[in-house]
């Protein structure tokens, strides 16, 4: 049984929040072709240490980080994952 993208990157954001929250929550927003937007909030530090929470996350997911945007509470992250099996 082939695993989608999606649960993959849900079974990655449930490890993440085990470590993080409630620092850092991690929340699959959409998939849109190889990009996943991630709410991610938290009571962490908004200007000084959120782009760390960023990274740690894209080495959860096996992603890179494209951009983020600033919400109520945390940032929108928008990652470049690559699919279930890719190589390279």
């Amino acid at each position: 049984m082939e695993t989608s993208l999606r649960d993959v990157l849900e079974e990655a954001l449930a490890r993440y929040n085990e470590g993080w929250a409630p620092v850092a929550v991690a929340e699959l927003v959409e998939i849109e072709g190889d990009v996943a937007k991630v709410k991610l909030t938290g009571s962490f530090c908004q200007t000084c240490g959120a782009y760390g929470y960023m990274e740690d996350l894209s080495e959860h997911i096996g992603g890179e980080i494209l951009d983020f945007e600033p919400i109520p509470m945390g940032f929108l992250v928008h990652y470049r994952v690559r699919p279930t099996g890719s190589e390279g």
